[in-house]
């Protein structure tokens, strides 16, 4: 469910403590919904892979790469919906 989309959804609120090195990787869902040349999927476990091959660099490099799995995907596919990335790394 998109956050704020519907004013009754149950939104779970869950705290939690970043420690040193912990990252947050918060993402639009064009990231996952992205589609390459064969009508393929990024898809969320691609994300998650990707995620983990590059989140112990520091957040501008981590979004640089990310930026290139986005265009190797994609090929020459047009984008079609929003892709945006925040990274949030504590020291």
């Amino acid at each position: 469910m998109p956050l704020g989309a519907v004013k009754t959804f149950p939104y779970e609120l869950v705290k939690t403590e970043l420690q040193s090195g912990d990252v947050l990787f918060l993402y639009s869902d064009g990231f996952p919904e992205l589609f390459n040349e064969n009508k393929e999927l990024l898809g969320f476990e691609k994300v998650k892979d990707e995620f983990y091959k590059v989140g112990t660099e520091t957040p501008n490099s981590i979004i640089k790469k990310l930026k290139s799995v986005v265009e190797n995907w994609k090929g020459k596919m047009e984008i079609n919906d929003d892709i945006t990335f925040v990274i949030v790394k504590k020291k």
